[in-house]
């Protein structure tokens, strides 16, 4: 992305590009299937050109559904004063439009070998699945209408889960990257006073382990631990 950061119009023209000449295939494709249906004698002689040409096509139609060369995503780069803005950064580098246009233009400014292969754009893919999960916690989280803070033990132990779970199909790159963020879940997520009493006062939370676990640790009763954090915001106040 650093390379191409300041070609992306270039990188969108390309991609447009691409999104016309895949149209323009669909149009073929189509005229050659109804000249086949209106001439049946011609049919079994042009039938082996018919599956030529719908052959790679049918390829493309699997990545290439009508959302997809419909509405092709621009090139975005990451901020880092936004979490989505890696996983937007990857959602758009993936789309199939913006694959050979990307390509094509570290290839025109000598940068071969940066050139995303095949294996790497499945890994892109996988790994936008993978943060897709963090999603929804992360906005939850960031309203600024409603407080979120009681439902922070909840999303920290779903986090844990995710991050435990293994698929057979897993990229050795993905499983290092889950035991790195597991290993730092206490940094990222600690588990403090005022997250507890706020899934406390919830009584859908009240069988969390994770509040078992902190409650064990600091000799505190459930319906004791809200009343002390209560009374000290209101003499604060």
């Amino acid at each position: 992305m650093k390379t191409v950061r300041y070609r992306l119009p270039e990188v969108a023209l390309e991609a447009d590009k691409v999104q016309k000449e895949f149209l323009d295939s669909i149009e073929r494709v189509v005229e050659t299937l109804e000249i086949d249906e209106s001439n049946p004698i011609l049919q079994s002689n042009s039938q082996t050109a018919t599956e030529a040409s719908t052959e790679g096509f049918a390829e493309d139609m699997s990545l290439m559904t009508a959302d997809n060369f419909i509405n092709i995503p621009s090139i975005k780069t990451a901020t880092p004063t936004r979490w989505h803005s890696i996983l937007e950064m990857l959602e758009s580098l993936i789309h199939v439009c913006n694959r050979d246009p990307i390509n094509n233009m570290l290839r025109k400014v000598g940068k071969d070998k940066l050139k995303i292969t095949q294996n790497e754009w499945i890994l892109l893919e996988d790994l936008v699945k993978f943060f897709n999960r963090f999603r929804e916690a992360v906005e939850i989280l960031s309203s600024q209408k409603t407080c979120t803070m009681y439902v922070a033990l909840v999303f920290r132990s779903e986090i844990i889960d995710v991050l435990k779970s293994l698929d057979d199909d897993e990229s050795l790159v993905l499983f290092r990257l889950k035991r790195n963020m597991l290993a730092n879940i206490d940094k990222r997520c600690p588990v403090t006073k005022p997250v507890v009493a706020a899934a406390l006062l919830d009584k859908r939370f009240m069988s969390l382990k994770e509040l078992d676990l902190y409650l064990e640790s600091k000799k505190y009763d459930k319906g004791f631990l809200p009343c002390i954090l209560y009374k000290r915001s209101y003499k604060i106040a």
